[in-house]
């Protein structure tokens, strides 16, 4: 029988300039931390990523009013058939999509994401598409820039049994900042061990 406590978090922050958007992280990940495979290798996870059979991911995917990826992300999702956009939530989720790169003009081709050359105007544009759900943040590297930025306000991982020993690490190879979290939820969706954490607050900002 599954032992779990879970605390629904609200879907935005009332700020001084008006409402913000809920900004989450949501990962499949392995037990020593890694969200993908060498050269980004998914197929360790069983699908775990995408699947929305789960009553977890299907409340996240629904949840969820835009993407905001990363240029890595972006560029390996893209080998997916029908493209990036198009796999996401293996095709149970549709709506916007930013990739974060400093070279916006080599998306310019792909009219199903929009590109945005800075995090704090990537931030700002998502919240604008959200329409009142989520930000998700995708990619490990865009991650640790927003939960350095102090932005970040969910991290939803789910825990796929195996010990992967190598890969793209949760927030990317820079350092992190330190920032205390609050469990509001613990469960299961088949093998798989998830878990959500509010994000109370940081300590230090990672160089």
């Amino acid at each position: 029988m599954t032992r779990f406590t879970y605390v629904t978090p609200p879907m935005s922050v009332c700020l001084e300039d008006g409402p913000k958007s809920m900004i989450h992280v949501h990962v499949a990940m392995s037990l020593d931390g890694f969200i993908a495979g060498s050269e980004h290798d998914m197929s360790w996870t069983g699908g775990a990523e995408y699947d929305t059979s789960s009553e977890l991911a299907d409340e996240v995917a629904g949840s969820t009013g835009v993407v905001l990826a990363g240029r890595g992300w972006y560029e390996v999702a893209s080998a997916d058939e029908g493209g990036a956009v198009a796999g996401i939530y293996g095709g149970a989720w549709s709506g916007p999509v930013l990739v974060l790169t400093h070279h916006p003009e080599r998306l310019a081709s792909d009219p199903t994401v929009e590109a945005v050359s800075d995090l704090e105007t990537a931030l700002a544009r998502a919240e604008e598409l959200a329409g009142g759900l989520a930000v998700s943040i995708f990619g490990g590297d865009v991650a640790r820039q927003v939960l350095a930025l102090g932005r970040l306000d969910e991290l939803i991982v789910q825990i796929v049994p195996l010990v992967l020993g190598d890969g793209v690490r949760l927030f990317g190879e820079a350092p992190t900042p330190r920032v205390t979290l609050e469990r509001t939820y613990v469960g299961t969706s088949g093998t798989l061990t998830d878990i959500r954490f509010r994000v109370l607050g940081g300590h230090a900002k990672a160089p």
